[in-house]
């Protein structure tokens, strides 16, 4: 259902793009309504947390996440949010 991401020690990623897959061949971007990708919101410090949420949950086995923009260089802390399908009902 989402993210929360930390910066790191010498940079963060302050703006990111997510992509999914289900096998690693075919990949998705996370969109908005008007079709573009959706840029999400990253850190503005080595170490608050930051929640990004989808507007619904992506059911995937794999992510990409794309740094756009960084302070410093491009460290970047990432714990997924979700939950096992059987239980997100």
């Amino acid at each position: 259902s989402g993210f929360i991401t930390k910066g790191g020690p010498s940079g963060w990623v302050t703006s990111f793009k997510v992509m999914f897959s289900k096998n690693k061949l075919i990949w998705n971007k996370v969109l908005f309504f008007d079709g573009q990708p959706e840029q999400f919101r990253g850190n503005y410090d080595e170490n608050s947390e930051v929640l990004n949420t989808f507007r619904s949950p992506i059911l995937t086995q794999y992510f990409k996440i794309v740094p756009s923009k960084w302070e410093e260089n491009i460290n970047m802390r990432i714990e997924p949010v979700g939950c096992f399908e059987t239980y997100c009902k």
